[in-house]
């Protein structure tokens, strides 16, 4: 597999093409913007590992400038610009993964692998599309939310859902999930309605035995999304306990139920959704600062219906063919003024 590491810093592109290269990675170097786009130009690769800062200015990002030049080339960003924005530029510019440097390089060569193969056995016509057409709407509000649901949806990264109460956060955690490549189970849970005592044993599992009452073993939630999506709903209520205990799973990308000695990789894609503004819970050190770090790096906020009036007629009428009724143009007419 033929690979292009674009990085400014020569000691840092050495080192990352001598371990590629113990891995039967064909590499190439590239220290600029215009050296990279020449290098492209001439002789194709499988895949880019790039920085994203290449000029060396603090506000630099012109390693993106790459990926929209070159959208068909599966590319892993690997930079040391810290920062939701910056994660969120190069998701949307085309990155396949990020990583933060310094990251762990077998990570980096199994996303770069990944990445590759998944471009190699795209159709020209996505498969995946459908899913979008269940996010109702016309609104512009509704468009972003869309594309971003395109953008997001089949990277692995964890995303983080807001809204309001009611304004179809599950749903779009089940496209998420839908347009996602992922081949396992979606599960749901709703870690506020879980009592704390529960909290370990129903996401990460016991062993038999591992407590009084415990007779029979239990996999938990993450076991059960193996290859799939879990959903972690109304995270912004989970006690500060169980915020300990998901933030260590998600550092360690490892998993151990009550009671075992052993740990199992994570597996699933964790994505989290909340009616509750979490960055003012961590103001009031009611949310841990890590954890949310952590979930926030691709978000999607739902709108609420007061932001995108125009979608009224059409969710109206989707409603009423659901439940075999006509829609009453004085009901719609109250619906729209109010």
């Amino acid at each position: 597999m033929n690979i292009l590491v674009v990085d400014d810093n020569p000691a840092l592109a050495a080192a990352v093409r001598r371990y590629l290269c113990r891995h039967d990675f064909h590499v190439a170097t590239a220290p600029s913007l215009e050296a990279a786009r020449a290098h492209l130009l001439a002789e194709p690769v499988d895949a880019l590992s790039l920085d994203i800062r290449l000029g060396g200015e603090a506000d630099d990002m012109s390693g993106l400038q790459l990926l929209r030049e070159f959208p068909t080339t599966p590319a892993i960003v690997l930079t040391g610009v810290e920062g939701r924005e910056a994660i969120i530029a190069a998701y949307r510019a085309g990155a396949d993964d990020v990583f933060l440097k310094p990251a762990h390089m077998d990570r980096v060569a199994a996303a770069l692998r990944l990445a590759a193969l998944r471009r190699r056995d795209e159709s020209p016509v996505s498969e995946s599309a459908e899913p979008l057409q269940r996010i109702l709407g016309v609104s512009a509000a509704i468009a972003r939310l869309r594309s971003d649901l395109a953008c997001f949806a089949r990277r692995d990264a964890p995303v983080l859902i807001t809204g309001a109460v009611g304004v179809g956060k599950d749903l779009v955690a089940e496209v998420v999930h839908a347009l996602s490549e992922r081949k396992g189970p979606y599960v749901a849970i709703n870690v506020a309605a879980m009592p704390e005592t529960l909290f370990s044993t129903e996401l990460f599992g016991h062993v038999r035995g591992a407590f009084t009452g415990a007779t029979h073993a239990n996999d938990g939630a993450f076991a059960l999304a193996k290859h799939g999506t879990i959903l972690l709903d109304e995270i912004g209520d989970l006690a500060p306990a169980c915020q300990t205990q998901l933030l260590r799973v998600l550092e360690a990308r490892k998993v151990r139920r009550v009671g075992d000695a052993r740990e199992v990789p994570l597996e699933a894609r964790v994505v989290c959704a909340t009616n509750v503004n979490l960055r003012e819970r961590v103001a009031l050190g009611a949310f841990r600062l890590d954890l949310f770090s952590r979930l926030d790096v691709m978000r999607l906020q739902v709108p609420s219906l007061d932001s995108r009036r125009e979608d009224i007629p059409l969710l109206a009428s989707h409603f009423a063919r659901l439940h075999g009724m006509p829609v009453a143009e004085d009901a719609l007419a109250a619906l729209c003024a109010r």
